[in-house]
């Protein structure tokens, strides 16, 4: 096995394990409100905590990489995000859930710029495009750790004995997997970076990160509010909602499996303007459409468009000059994970004040805003440095 194949196979390994974390928690989480004898509002509260705390440890995170290698990073975060899944399943109260919930926000959120950090580096190195194809297996990790979840919750296996066997899992796979990551160059990011520069983030970053927000916060959409759209608007039937995310998150694989070749060949910023215009034909289906089914049909096209652009976006800013690819990563995905935390609670305050279906033409928003700007991208990104 060649040293650039173990590398890819690690970095699959640990985006995989990172997609399937969340989905699994959320497969088992009406048997751990059960158990905990949480109300909404109190899971509510918990995926506050939950934000909260990744987006404290993504504020940190840049310096936590600056310091220690991405790889150690990884794999501490996988045991500690082990021991979080456990905790979750042992949880008895709200107030532990909520302890529960914050501890993995901080394993979350410092995992997922250190993978990307990997994922930048595996590009550099290697001179191949790979963090959509990186990124796909977080959405097969997802898709695939919830669909084992809902067949472990359908036999009612208790959350004490899958969560536990789960860990056992992610343990398992970090450490086989963690020998095949990359070292940090620490020597060519300082004099990439420069001993001025380094404290100074270009704009091109900080407007990919914006970008990423508007796009995270569209792809989140769907899973908070997609199946209850098509339940309630749409009088759909519970199972058909309850497809929604599952059909999104497979179109999603399959887009981001095919956006790296083209991106060899076509560069990276025409599969991000080709997917943001395939997004919003998506978006507007699933908001006009009277079927169903045709609303079903929107989301699938939203997976395929929206497929590439947040991995782009964060391959983007790592390849820029001046920067580490360090803080790009961290930079992006601080900025990202804000629009999570703070997008999900406008469209329900606009759902209640109107209807949900007005409430969602607020991602037709975002996705005409990321558009209009993805076509001023190059030009920003040459400007800065980087090569086209």
């Amino acid at each position: 096995m060649t040293e650039q194949l173990k590398t890819r196979l690690s970095c699959m390994a640990f985006f995989f394990i990172a997609g399937g974390v969340y989905s699994a928690i959320m497969a088992y989480m009406p048997v751990i409100k059960e158990h905990t004898q949480a109300t909404n509002a109190q899971i509510g509260t918990a995926f506050f905590f939950f934000g909260v705390f990744s987006l404290i440890a993504l504020f940190v995170s840049k310096n936590i990489l600056e310091k220690i290698e991405s790889a150690l990073v990884i794999f501490f975060c996988t045991l500690w995000m082990s021991m979080g899944i456990c905790a979750i399943a042992f949880a008895s109260s709200p107030v532990q859930l909520y302890m529960c919930f914050g501890a993995m926000g901080l394993g979350v959120g410092v995992f997922d710029a250190a993978i990307n950090v990997q994922g930048i580096l595996f590009e550099q190195r290697h001179k191949q495009q790979a963090l959509n194809f990186f990124h796909a297996l977080c959405s097969g990790g997802g898709l695939a750790l919830s669909i084992i979840a809902a067949l472990a919750a359908s036999t009612a296996l208790k959350p004490e004995v899958f969560f536990p066997c789960l860990a056992a899992l992610f343990v398992g796979i970090g450490v086989l997997s963690k020998p095949g990551l990359l070292a940090d160059d620490k020597k060519a990011d300082e004099e990439k970076a420069g001993s001025e520069a380094e404290h100074k983030i270009p704009l091109i970053v900080i407007v990919c990160g914006l970008l990423t927000l508007l796009a995270d916060a569209s792809e989140g959409s769907i899973a908070e509010w997609g199946a209850l759209y098509l339940v309630e608007e749409k009088d759909a039937p519970n199972a058909l909602g309850a497809l929604v995310y599952g059909v999104f998150s497979a179109m999603s694989f399959v887009g981001r499996l095919a956006a790296d070749p083209i991106r060899e060949k076509v560069g990276s910023f025409v599969p991000i303007g080709i997917g943001l215009l395939l997004g919003l034909f998506g978006m507007l289906t699933v908001l006009f459409a009277e079927s169903a089914y045709l609303c079903l049909f929107g989301y699938g096209v939203m997976g395929i468009g929206l497929a590439p652009v947040v991995p782009t976006l964060f391959s983007l800013a790592g390849s820029v000059p001046g920067i580490s690819p360090q803080q790009a990563s961290s930079t992006v995905a601080f900025l990202a994970y804000g629009g999570l935390l703070f997008v999900p609670p406008c469209i329900g305050y606009l759902a209640q004040m109107s209807s949900l279906h007005s409430a969602l033409f607020l991602v037709v928003v975002f996705l005409l805003v990321v558009f209009t700007a993805s076509l001023f991208l190059r030009r920003l990104f040459v400007k800065s440095g980087g090569k086209a």
